[in-house]
Order: C-alpha cells, then sequence, then structure tokens
C-alpha cells in the first residue's frame, strides 16, 4: 500500500513536471516588458532548457527498449532533424543554427517521450490541462495587468489581447489548439462538460480578443470539418471520403482567398498583397531557386547575405522588415531545400491519412483529436509566422502526434493478425 501511494505521488509530480515543460514549450511566459531576443540566451532560458535534457534523459534511461522501439516507428522524422543537424555543414550561419538545432534536439526528445510515456487518452488530457492554464492566465493578466496582457508596441495589431505569451498570434495559435481539444472533452466527457464547455468557449473568446485572423479562420475550417468527419465515420465509403477531401482543400483554400480579398476584410486590416506576404513569397522562391537542394542550412537564411537583402527589399517597397516567411512550408524550403520540404510534406501527408484511419476505427470522439491537430498544424503553417520545423510546442505536438499515430497503426495491425 505505501509503494503504490509512492508511485501515486511520483506520477502525479511527472505530471505537473510535464504540464510546465508544455507551458514553457508553447512560449507561456510572463514578459514584464521584455522582448523575445531578450529572452533567449538568458539563464532562466538555459536553465529551463537544461532541465528539460535532463528530465528526459532519465525517462529515457528508465525505459530505453520502449524509446528505441517508439524512435525507429519514426523513421520520417529522423531524416529531417538528422538533415537539420548536418546542414550546419553547408549553413549561411553555423552559429544560428547550432542554436536551433539544440532546440530542435530539445523538443523532439520530448515529443518521443510524450508518445512513449503517455497513450493517447493520457495526451489529451495533459494539453487540456496545458491549454487551459494558458487561457485562464492569458485572462486574468489581460484584465489584472493589461500593460502585460495587451499588446501595445507601437504598429499593427496595437490593442490586441496577447496573453501570457509574446504575441497576439502565438496567444491565437495556442487558443485554436486549446479551443479544438476542449470541444471535443465537451462532447465526450460528460462528467467534466461544464468545465470543458467553459474552456472551450473562453478559448474561442480569446481568439477574438487577440485579432489574430488567420486563428479566427482556423477555428472556422474545424467548425466546417468537425459534423464531416462525425458523418464519415458513421458511414465510410470512397465517395464520403473524397467529399471530405474536397471541403477540406476547399477550406484552406479559403483562407488563402478570403485573406486577399480586400473588400471583404479591409475592415481587418488586410489588402491584396496579403498584408504584404505575397511580395515576400514571391522574392523568397526567387532566394529559394538559387539553393533549391539543401537551401541555406537550418535557420540560415535569414543571416545570411540573401536574407538580409530581403529584408532590404521588403523595407523598401513594403516598409515592413520580414524575419520570417509567414509560411513553415517556404521557410523549411528555405532552410533545408527540396530535400527537408519532401520529407517534411511527406510525413504529414502520412501522419494525416494515419489520423483518418484512426478516426474511422475508434468510437469515441477522442479518436478525432489528432486529426484536429493535424488539421490546424496545417492550417498555421500556410499563412502564420509559425514554422513547424521551429523548435517550440507545435513541433512536441507534431512529433508526439506522428509516433503516437504510428504506435496506434501497429496496434490495430496486431489486433487485425489476431483476429484473422
Amino acid at each position: 500500500m505505501v509503494n503504490y501511494v509512492k508511485i501515486s505521488h511520483l506520477k502525479k509530480l511527472e505530471t505537473g513536471i510535464v504540464i510546465l515543460i508544455l507551458l514553457y514549450s508553447i512560449s507561456v511566459w510572463w514578459h514584464p516588458q521584455v522582448d523575445t531576443i531578450e529572452i533567449q540566451g538568458s539563464k532562466p532560458q538555459t536553465l529551463m532548457n537544461l532541465g528539460i535534457y535532463l528530465f528526459t534523459l532519465i525517462s529515457f534511461l528508465s525505459n530505453s527498449q520502449r524509446v528505441l522501439y517508439v524512435i525507429t516507428k519514426g523513421k520520417l522524422l529522423l531524416l529531417l532533424v538528422g538533415i537539420a543537424l548536418l546542414s550546419i555543414v553547408w549553413t549561411a550561419n553555423p552559429e544560428t543554427t547550432l542554436q536551433f538545432s539544440k532546440g530542435l534536439v530539445r523538443t523532439s526528445l520530448l515529443g518521443v517521450y510524450l508518445a512513449t510515456r503517455y497513450s493517447l487518452k493520457e495526451q489529451i488530457r495533459l494539453f487540456a490541462w496545458t491549454f487551459g492554464i494558458a487561457a485562464i492566465l492569458s485572462l486574468v493578466f489581460a484584465l489584472a495587468i493589461p500593460s502585460q496582457g495587451l499588446q501595445l508596441n507601437p504598429g499593427p495589431g496595437y490593442g490586441s489581447w496577447r496573453g501570457v505569451f509574446f504575441h497576439k498570434n502565438h496567444l491565437g495559435r495556442s487558443m485554436l489548439m486549446s479551443s479544438s481539444t476542449f470541444l471535443l472533452l465537451a462532447l465526450c466527457n460528460h462528467k467534466y462538460r461544464y468545465i470543458t464547455s467553459t474552456l472551450f468557449s473562453l478559448s474561442v473568446i480569446l481568439i477574438v480578443l487577440s485579432n489574430s485572423k488567420n486563428a479566427l479562420l482556423g477555428f472556422l475550417v474545424i467548425l466546417i470539418l468537425f459534423p464531416l468527419w462525425i458523418f464519415l465515420r458513421q458511414s465510410f465509403n470512397l465517395k464520403m471520403f473524397l467529399s471530405h477531401m474536397t471541403v477540406f482543400i476547399a477550406s484552406i483554400t479559403s483562407i488563402v482567398v478570403l485573406s486577399n480579398i480586400e473588400p471583404i476584410l479591409d475592415s481587418m486590416g488586410k489588402d491584396l498583397s496579403f498584408t504584404g506576404r505575397i511580395p515576400l513569397w514571391t522574392i523568397l522562391l526567387e532566394k529559394f531557386a538559387d539553393k533549391p537542394w539543401l537551401g541555406y542550412g537550418y535557420y540560415g537564411f535569414w543571416s545570411s547575405e540573401a536574407g538580409e537583402l530581403t529584408k532590404a527589399q521588403m523595407i523598401a517597397e513594403r516598409s515592413w522588415e520580414a524575419g520570417h516567411a509567414h509560411n513553415g512550408f517556404i521557410e523549411t524550403a528555405l532552410s533545408l531545400g527540396f530535400l527537408g520540404l519532401f520529407l517534411l510534406v511527406f510525413s504529414v501527408l502520412k501522419a494525416y491519412l494515419q489520423a483518418v484511419n484512426l478516426s474511422l476505427k475508434t468510437e469515441t470522439l477522442e479518436g478525432l483529436w489528432p486529426l484536429h491537430l493535424l488539421t490546424i498544424i496545417i492550417v498555421v503553417n500556410l499563412s502564420m509566422e509559425t514554422t513547424l520545423l521551429k523548435p517550440d510546442g507545435f513541433w512536441v505536438l507534431y512529433v508526439m502526434i506522428s509516433l503516437t499515430l504510428a504506435l496506434q497503426q501497429d496496434r490495430q495491425k496486431l489486433i487485425a493478425n489476431l483476429t484473422s
């Protein structure tokens, strides 16, 4: 009995530590007028990163065989991370590539740990706690300390809510994930429906208050697709599957189209150049053509000569200093060329098909969670400032979901073989 109590307390402690790490990974940070650049390389961040390395290392050593097995299920991810690390050989900026490579290894290991240690149901609960805490803290900060919880820097987005995040778009994308998670929990968990429904509503309100238009459009895509996913599970056939994919592609396309129609989105502050992104993408594709196969190295482009010229051109033509591609796939192509982009796209498509398969073969709504999250990841990487291969919470989530889906597929095959 004493040993059982000890194990129970240790598990709760482990869960608490994981939630704190996940909050850090999705960029939750109390920021007393501190810029993101000032946080980079600071002592608190260095200690936190070392702590995550130590935590995952101890966890891996205690279950090494299982960890190695899980890693073998992510060969595409392993190749992608390996190419990013190897790019230090040809990168335009070895120092930056090395810095971000260490972060990529750390977040990848964290994703492996989560896939190894927790079942899909437990993962949903972990991220529900993470997003719930982030949502509540963001509400408190914005109301109690407006100078911290609101984005008050002069320029676009002035007055928008950012909560406990660095930027309004960070709040928007996290609450997009949060709303999807709590929507499913509210529908499948009757015991805590009042709490999950409240947190779902709070997440949606925070999306609106963040003034992140792409997060709002992503939320609308989820609302459009959700009934179709439910219907697809109840009556699957090729026609229904093709209908689902058509609506999915149409929904993704609508994000780009709506963001470019000036009469419709004029009130949102958009213009026909997608707030300058289309000119930026045009320039970046030209730079990509200069190094198409291996790119400029992992996070090496923006500090290269080509990157500096791009910044100067955007300032001259649009009065806007670009620091990233505003598109995760273009950013990956710049970093790792055709090779990296191919691996990333193939990995995403494979995971998405596995998520569709899982949603069809599970009776609970929780089986839709990976499909929800992968859809959001694709949507966000099409037009927001994040990059899928960036060492942050999005990459942790993607590694975890990809590996979990691969493990679920293996389990389904084993069951099928035993019953045949």
